[in-house]
């Protein structure tokens, strides 16, 4: 499961797709500004396996919390807590292992980067339960300042790794 606070730009209102998160060519996570539109997509041999999409009005200084991962055949997209986007989908082409990319695309991408704050990132070594994803949400919320999440990881969450 991947897991990161992002607060966009209010300002922003180019149409073009900016990078949250990127994993070699494969992977993405982006984020629209005019469309307010958040997008997962997952390629393998150059054809789209995995599509997952969420219309997301922003307000000035709204944190949100989003959570991607694979869990039994399905890809599930959660934001602040809900799921709001599933697909059955093949395994995951890609460990997160290849060159990552946080809040900017590698040279061979044509999204620009992120125009926004992102933290709090996260990689777990396996899917979160509905209840786990409830919780990790409702523990950021309750530590979150307006300005911004809180960092710090709970010991049961050994194995991921955390980027502030």
């Amino acid at each position: 499961a991947l897991s990161i606070w992002l607060r966009p730009s209010t300002r922003e209102s180019s149409s073009e797709e900016q990078m949250i998160f990127c994993s070699g060519d494969e992977t993405s996570l982006t984020w629209n500004p005019l469309a307010k539109r958040l997008r997962f997509q997952m390629y393998s041999e150059g054809s789209m396996i995995v599509g997952l999409e969420h219309e997301m009005p922003s307000r000035k200084d709204d944190w949100v919390h989003v959570i991607v991962q694979w869990k039994k055949d399905l890809w599930e997209l959660w934001v602040n807590g809900k799921k709001v986007s599933s697909d059955v989908g093949a395994s995951p082409t890609s460990t997160f292992q290849d060159r990552t990319f946080l809040g900017t695309s590698p040279p061979s991408h044509s999204a620009m980067g992120f125009s926004g704050l992102l933290a709090d990132f996260r990689m777990y070594q396996s899917a979160l339960s509905d209840e786990k994803v409830a919780l990790v949400n409702l523990d950021h919320k309750s530590s979150t300042s307006k300005s911004k999440p809180s960092s710090s990881p709970s010991s049961e969450d050994a194995g991921t790794s955390v980027v502030s």
